[in-house]
């Protein structure tokens, strides 16, 4: 057995322009057992197109050949980025094989140096060498591969993820989520308008540097954004790391409060249901009751009948807001716009309540800008709102003797108001007066649904609801509408 044995066959390829030189090669190959097969041609004008077309495992090239020299062949065949091996087979002068392996062949040897032995020892060096660079290549090659895939996962993770030095604070890698909060990559975590972001971030990783250890999330405000940041550490050939992921918990957070908001509110439905249903049900049970005294005269009957009418209409009202409530959670209300006479429509809601203001000493006094006729939207949405307003200052605002009902100008928008002349709102009320069922928590009467509803009318129209304190005593509820 040959002392350069091959683990398998070669294909080589002989370049050089002299015939006896590529048969001396030939014969010294042989000689050696080289195995595998030779394929010889005189010149290198399409030795890219050949080694493109077939895998040969070396390149035998001769230095001088027609037209050019072995370094130029090289350089054209290493700018093809192919990358098979190359011997140059050279004169007496070392110069020109060195020459040769700056250029990219693998190794060089003389002619008058040709033998089998060194011919085949060469061979197998540069043949190793070249399986063992392609390897490398392939390896190298799989690598970076890897890391792009690596990159483009972290960089599309809707999670953010930054990777740090364990012993220093530098960033070495973020995500855009992560640079939010701990910056780019090459910056240091520091204080400023992320604040609280960043000293959680320097918590958690100053405690999975100490343990090595991973540290459970913890959650902290990020501007009008909610954060949940961990870290663990990883360890590496030649560092420790600490890697941070931080997830955006904004809208499990506000799913949760949107829950425990639900959950309190179908406690509030209960608690105004039980308590608000329960006076007019008693109420119209004494009414029956003084009904079977078949001995009570025409006008006591009719007072009692009045008081259980009166107790049957106001749950009727509450069953009704509840019911109205739940259509503006749940399914939006829908309004009809059209264009109507707001005077009208003002005096037509202003009679429906006129008795019982009446009842009250209050007189109800309808007020319009010059020259504001039209407004466009649904008649009966707004009038059942300003209805709502109405009935809101005859409970709270008591005794006052006018309650005013107009229509303005608003910018370019319009608005429909109700003041009364009472002893207004306190400051610390006025932000909650909209909110749905705050007035039943507070018990100051009636389910808080009456202006919950007043505000939604005037959002479905894409409007607004407002409060102040009139300059002049009382308090104005207005119902803002755009200009169209």
């Amino acid at each position: 057995m040959s002392p350069f044995a091959f683990d398998t066959p070669l294909r080589l390829l002989v370049i050089d322009d002299d015939e006896v030189d590529r048969t001396a090669i030939r014969r010294h190959l042989i000689a050696a057992a080289v195995p595998g097969a030779i394929d010889e041609v005189d010149h290198a004008r399409d030795v890219v197109a050949r080694l493109v077309a077939v895998a040969y495992d070396c390149v035998i090239l001769d230095h001088h050949l027609p037209g050019e020299t072995a370094v130029e062949v090289i350089v054209r065949i290493r700018a093809a980025a192919l990358p098979t091996p190359i011997l140059c087979v050279t004169g007496p002068d070392d110069e020109v094989g060195a020459a040769g392996v700056a250029a990219g062949a693998c190794d060089f040897l003389s002619k008058l140096e040709l033998s089998p032995a060194r011919l085949a020892r060469r061979l197998r060096a540069v043949v190793r060498l070249g399986r063992a660079e392609q390897e490398a290549r392939r390896d190298r090659d799989a690598l970076a591969l890897e890391r792009q895939l690596l990159h483009a996962v972290v960089t599309h993770l809707p999670t953010g993820v930054a990777v740090f030095d364990a012993d220093a604070d530098r960033v070495l890698v973020a995500n855009d989520p992560a640079e939010v909060v701990v910056g780019p990559r090459g910056a240091r975590l520091s204080t400023g308008a992320a604040a609280p972001a960043v000293a959680l971030a320097r918590q958690v990783l100053a405690a999975a540097s100490a343990t090595g250890a991973a540290v459970a999330p913890a959650a902290v405000a990020h501007g009008d954004r909610e954060v949940r940041i961990a870290a663990t550490t990883i360890a590496l050939a030649d560092r420790r790391v600490a890697v941070l992921v931080i997830d955006d918990v904004t809208a499990e957070v506000v799913a949760r409060r949107s829950a425990e908001r639900a959950a309190q509110a179908r406690e509030d439905v209960l608690a105004i249901v039980s308590h608000d249903m329960r006076g007019p049900l008693s109420a119209i049970g004494v009414a029956l009751d003084g009904l079977r005294d078949l001995a009570l005269d025409p006008p006591t009957r009719e007072r009692i009948i009045d008081a259980a009418q009166r107790s049957v209409d106001r749950a009727e009202r509450l069953i009704r807001d509840l019911l109205f409530a739940h259509q503006l959670e749940v399914r939006g209300l829908q309004v009809e716009a059209r264009s109507f006479d707001v005077a009208p429509m003002l005096r037509h809601v202003a009679h429906e309540h006129e008795l019982v203001a009446h009842q009250d000493g209050t007189a109800l006094l309808v007020v319009i800008e010059d020259g504001l006729v039209a407004l466009r939207g649904d008649r009966d949405r707004l009038g059942q709102a300003i209805a709502n307003l109405i009935g809101n200052a005859l409970r709270h605002a008591r005794g006052t003797p006018i309650i005013e009902l107009g229509a303005r100008r608003d910018g370019a928008g319009v608005a429909l108001t109700v003041r009364d002349r009472g002893p207004g709102i306190a400051p610390d009320a006025l932000p909650h007066l909209f909110d749905r069922y705050w007035q039943g928590r507070d018990r100051r009467g009636g389910a808080g649904l009456g202006l919950a509803i007043v505000r939604g009318i005037a959002r479905a129209h894409g409007g607004d609801a407002q409060v102040r304190n009139h300059p002049d005593g009382g308090a104005e509820f207005a119902i803002v509408l755009p200009a169209d």
